[in-house]
């Protein structure tokens, strides 16, 4: 066997077994790409939508000592406000980086870094997930190459991870990502946990994605009807949808969704 024959071998088996070290890598890289591309709109903190801007006029307001369950926008409607069905799950990593990057630089830089690199969490969930489903659907080595379509070739959802772009929806999509991760994984009660949960984070959001968990749900129900052993991840997956939604909209439903409202967790 040749040196380039090993070096080949060795290269593909060290994607093979550590493919989640790998898409970490490559999740880094876009990353680091995407910083430099749009460092400008980070140091100008030009959000580009309403709704991230609203994003973060709602973060400022948790971390000055707005309620928790207070999704009141006093800058809408003055001077009663208005309220807006959003969820404090999507400020808490906002937050968090804001709070982090103050130990070290000026609140105005803490928002700009936590801004520009929030949106970017969400895309190692979505680089994650698909490679563990073309794992499991396609080869074990077919990743790379979705992770390069992922990249390069999803334009419009990329838009959806770019510094800068706050809003929430970013997130729903890595997390109808990791519902089809749970549905496929072999691993039934893993997936069927995996599944209900993230699912359930999704609804806690907001309701955009409903279609395709539901899609997804109603995989998980047939797989049960049709085929021997499928029950193990129908009782997860049933479990953890219902226990975690319960516990979630404990955790983040705000006063106006104590009421019956039609775009977010709500009675």
């Amino acid at each position: 066997m040749t040196r380039l024959e090993k070096a080949r071998r060795w290269l593909f088996e060290e994607m093979e077994q550590r493919w989640v070290r790998w898409s970490l890598i490559a999740w880094a890289g876009v990353v680091l790409w995407f910083m430099i591309q749009d460092w400008g709109h980070i140091y100008w903190l030009a959000l580009g939508d309403t709704d991230d801007n609203m994003r973060l006029m709602q973060v400022r307001g948790l971390l000055n000592g707005q309620g928790w369950y207070d999704l009141t926008q006093y800058r809408l409607n003055p001077p009663t406000g208005f309220n807006i069905h959003w969820s404090r799950l999507v400020d808490l990593p906002i937050a968090g980086l804001i709070l982090f990057f103050r130990l070290f630089t000026t609140n105005e830089w803490a928002e700009r870094l936590a801004v520009g690199i929030a949106p970017l969490l969400p895309l190692s969930v979505v680089i994650g997930s698909i490679a563990f489903t073309v794992r499991r659907l396609v080869a074990p080595l077919a990743y790379p190459l979705a992770i390069i379509l992922i990249a390069f070739g999803c334009t419009v959802s990329m838009l959806m991870f770019m510094p800068e772009r706050i809003d929430h929806h970013g997130w729903q999509l890595a997390l109808a990502l990791t519902m089809l991760a749970g549905v496929i994984d072999t691993n039934r009660l893993r997936g069927g946990i995996m599944a209900g949960v993230s699912s359930a984070l999704s609804i806690a959001i907001g309701m955009e994605m409903i279609v395709y968990l539901a899609a997804g749900g109603a995989l998980i129900a047939l797989r049960w009807v049709f085929r021997p052993g499928a029950e193990s991840r129908m009782l997860a997956y049933a479990l953890s949808l219902s226990g975690a939604t319960s516990l979630l909209y404990l955790l983040f439903a705000s006063y106006a969704n104590r009421a019956m409202v039609c775009d977010a967790l709500s009675p």
